[in-house]
């Protein structure tokens, strides 16, 4: 239930949500022609930094969920089996007091020679289960079921995929940046409480960011 955990992660930040601009124009992408002199690196590689989370609503010009406030911390490896496939395997934590380690998971993708790469939310992950402490299977059937159980959206367009969310995004050898960017309606208010339970009318633009730095 991590949108319901980071809900309350977010509320306890900033109280309220925010008019801003279209998060899609934050400019994270890489510019193209430093692309094409990348070198993609081999064996495994560790990285940390942060997952993001962010919500615009269009007709209202609103920003819902903020991603400078809306994040879990992530320690991660990325693992090159070749020059075109690659493993990220990724832990994340919230940051509460203590730190708890909230999930876990496994996504395989393609990378370009110039760094460029692709992949998409696994199948299967691991989350916590606040009832017992562990980390266990999600119980939901992929990932734009459990999306549409905590929120009320409904995720469509090109990014979603068969129950999952296609990332986009870049490798240069000290930075990986990647990010879904899907289309959404709110059908119903979300039970994970704010800011989800106030009907948002019209599209939405939900997104999701994974970013992250190398480490020694």
């Amino acid at each position: 239930m991590v949108i319901l955990v980071l809900s309350a992660f977010l509320i306890s930040l900033i109280g309220c949500t925010k008019q801003d601009t279209d998060p899609l124009e934050t400019g994270n992408q890489p510019d193209e022609m430093k692309l094409k002199s990348l070198v993609v690196g081999e064996g495994t590689v560790n990285l940390e930094g942060y997952m993001r989370w962010y919500v615009y609503a269009k007709a209202e010009h609103k920003l819902i969920v903020d991603p400078e406030l809306m994040f879990t911390l992530c320690e991660a490896e990325l693992t090159f089996y070749d020059k075109q496939n690659f493993a990220l395997h990724t832990r994340e934590t919230i940051p509460m007091d203590p730190p708890v380690l909230y999930r876990e998971m496994t996504a395989k993708g393609k990378i370009t020679p110039g760094g460029a790469l692709k992949f998409s939310w696994p199948e299967t992950w691991m989350e916590l289960n606040w009832a017992t402490g562990e980390l266990e299977p999600t119980p939901y059937a992929d990932l734009v079921t459990q999306v549409g159980a905590h929120t009320g959206y409904e995720l469509s367009g090109p990014g979603v995929n068969k129950g999952t969310v296609n990332y986009n995004g870049f490798f240069d050898g000290t930075s990986f940046y990647a990010a879904c960017h899907v289309n959404a309606f709110q059908l119903v208010p979300g039970p994970a409480g704010t800011p989800y339970e106030v009907l948002v009318t019209g599209p939405i633009i939900f997104s999701m960011s994974t970013e992250l730095q190398v480490v020694d």
